[in-house]
């Protein structure tokens, strides 16, 4: 099981589905306040000032709309290149970790079965001093992308009580 939860691509397809839906919308405000300036000219009285009012509203919450969808596709875009770094991170402890005769277990390093090296105190004492760096390096790893994590759910707080 990897240490790391989540799909770099799934993160990326969502990002980009939130612009192309969000430069839907913009089009179609921008249509809509065309659309409304046509109108405008041979439209006049307070029911069409009404009517333009409201279209005016609609029209700015699309357009505010189409601008937070856009701005959480850019979060999306940065929490999904954190959690690309982070992978790579995790693959080349994974690889540090062989090279000594360890294991990557469900984040934690063991030591995996089988000879490897020397079987000598210094070597024993080695295979732990790098255990202990690439713990930590994992767990800097994991705490940077919770981090990320963190921020792209409060973007997506922030975005949808805007939306309300």
């Amino acid at each position: 099981m990897s240490v790391l939860q989540g799909d770099t691509a799934s993160v990326a397809a969502l990002a980009s589905l939130l612009r192309r839906r969000a430069a839907e919308l913009s089009r179609m405000a921008a249509r809509l306040e065309l659309d409304q300036e046509q109108a405008r000219h041979g439209w006049v009285g307070p029911v069409a000032v009404g009517h333009r009012r409201r279209l005016d509203a609609a029209y700015e919450a699309a357009q505010g709309c189409a601008r937070e969808m856009v701005g959480l596709a850019e979060a999306l875009d940065a929490y999904g290149q954190a959690l690309s770094e982070a992978r790579l991170q995790v693959r080349r402890a994974e690889e540090e970790a062989a090279s000594v005769g360890m294991v990557l277990e469900d984040g934690a390093l063991v030591q995996g079965w089988g000879i490897v090296g020397e079987a000598s105190t210094a070597a024993d004492e080695a295979r732990q001093e790098v255990a202990q760096r690439l713990a930590r390096r994992l767990a800097r790893t994991t705490t940077l992308l919770e981090r990320r994590r963190g921020a792209l759910a409060q973007r997506a707080e922030e975005v949808t009580r805007s939306l309300r």
